[in-house]
């Protein structure tokens, strides 16, 4: 017998308690006045139990999508129209911009989608999402003391930790109870998914966690689910290794909290995805890169922020994933070009000017042999000395200059002025980065 109610019943539904939520909770403001984060979060644990019954009323994917499209035009309508004041205090911080309400129906009609009607896969992300984030907003907010900064201002290490332990609990007690995983993998999956999410929630901004955290931990379940008990014991002391090693080695850095961690959850898969050999050139980079500036920025402590790593790390992440469907190994070239590109481009992005003339040139010329060399001496480590390893590190000098030169000149006169957070800035480095990588493949296209 089908369990599954009317489509459009089902959206009704939804729509009402919605609804009477928002209502309820801005009388319950009004009349009591609480802490509005109290009030927000409230909300946010009302939506995030309700969605939890989605795989149990809806068959088809499109009910779930409507709900999220119908719930987006009612955020919008909140936020723009003067007739929802009432609603637009439990739903919005007035203090600055963020996107979560928007994220929030994307996300779960993104997990309906990818999860194929596994309970599993839907529930554990939604609970990570609506348990763990709200109550370490709430913890931190009471009783943070210990702060890290972030992109959107600071957040605490005991919100951080209070996330880490509800994430671990949303998915360690269902495989638990719901699963035919045996209890250490259970435990094992449990942690790393709560170290990961912890991650992807200490990185996020504007509200951008009611994406990352749901998405990240869907990934940590269909990536770690299969393996062995012993594979997750590599993988678990890995991850607490790369994360100890960058949180100590901070304050060799310029980046601030978020981004350190940024850098560790990169690290981390770039070794699952690619092995030691893809993690060794990202690594390389973080422990060398403040040497690459001129003296006078290495003493600067927290300026950069995740958007420096997410810049750095993007193109690398696009080899990386599309290096999984093919032969071991294949990208590697582009992938080492990619961060060759960003090493040279943090040597001269402190120059300023229009034009070039000799100084200038040296700099460039200089910037480019230390990347080359910073990259492509471990380049051939791991390649072996072959013809197409000596072609390949032969020309990627050219191909760094040239994506460095293109770097200067989209900028000229604007980088001495420009905050090292500067989200355009490093958007700009991105892309030369990424085109010049691209060149890494007309080899293996000729080939």
């Amino acid at each position: 017998m089908n369990s599954y109610i009317n489509p459009g019943l089902g959206i009704l539904l939804i729509s009402c308690m919605l609804a009477v939520a928002l209502q309820i909770l801005s009388y319950i403001q009004k009349r009591f006045s609480p802490n509005p984060e109290i009030i927000r979060k409230a909300l946010h644990l009302t939506m995030g139990i309700v969605s939890l019954s989605f795989p149990f009323l809806f068959q088809r994917a499109w009910p779930v999508i409507l709900v999220a499209v119908l719930s987006i035009v009612l955020m919008t309508a909140i936020k723009k129209s003067p007739f929802f004041t009432a609603w637009k205090n439990v739903v919005f911080k007035t203090e600055r911009a963020s996107w979560g309400e928007i994220c929030f129906p994307v996300s779960i009609a993104l997990l309906f989608c990818l999860s194929h009607k596994d309970p599993l896969l839907y529930a554990i992300p939604v609970m990570t999402l609506t348990l763990a984030d709200a109550g370490s907003a709430l913890i931190g907010k009471q009783y943070g003391v210990l702060t890290y900064h972030t992109a959107d201002g600071a957040k605490s290490t005991e919100g951080s930790v209070t996330f880490f332990t509800l994430a671990f609990l949303s998915a360690h007690i269902p495989l638990l109870l719901f699963s035919s995983i045996g209890r250490y993998e259970c435990l094992a999956i449990g942690l790393i998914l709560g170290v990961i999410a912890m991650f992807f929630e200490a990185i996020a901004w504007s509200g951008l966690d009611n994406l990352f955290i749901p998405l990240g931990t869907y990934l940590v379940l269909k990536s770690h689910l299969s393996l062995s008990a012993g594979s997750l014991s590599i993988r678990l002391i890995v991850l607490v290794f790369v994360f100890f090693f960058t949180m100590l080695f901070k304050r060799r850095t310029t980046l601030n909290g978020s981004a350190v961690i940024g850098v560790a959850l990169f690290a981390y898969y770039s070794w699952v995805l690619g092995g030691l050999t893809w993690l060794f050139m990202p690594l390389i980079l973080f422990f060398t890169y403040r040497k690459l500036m001129p003296q006078r920025y290495r003493k600067d402590m927290s300026k950069h922020t995740i958007y420096a790593v997410i810049s750095v790390s993007s193109v690398g992440l696009i080899w990386l994933i599309y290096n999984s469907f093919l032969p071991s190994g294949a990208l590697f070239y582009p992938y080492t070009l990619g961060f060759a590109i960003h090493a040279s481009i943090i040597s001269i992005a402190h120059m300023t000017g229009a034009h070039l003339n000799k100084e200038r040139i040296m700099i460039i010329m200089l910037a480019t042999l230390k990347s080359w060399l910073l990259l492509f001496i471990p380049f051939m480590i791991f390649k072996g000395l072959n013809q197409t390893t000596l072609i390949d590190v032969t020309f990627a000098p050219a191909i760094i200059i040239l994506f460095t030169l293109i770097f200067y000149f989209y900028s000229p006169n604007r980088l001495a002025v420009e905050p090292g957070q500067s989200a355009k800035r490093w958007l700009r480095e991105a892309i030369c980065a990424a085109a010049g990588s691209a060149c890494g493949l007309i080899p293996w296209f000729t080939s």
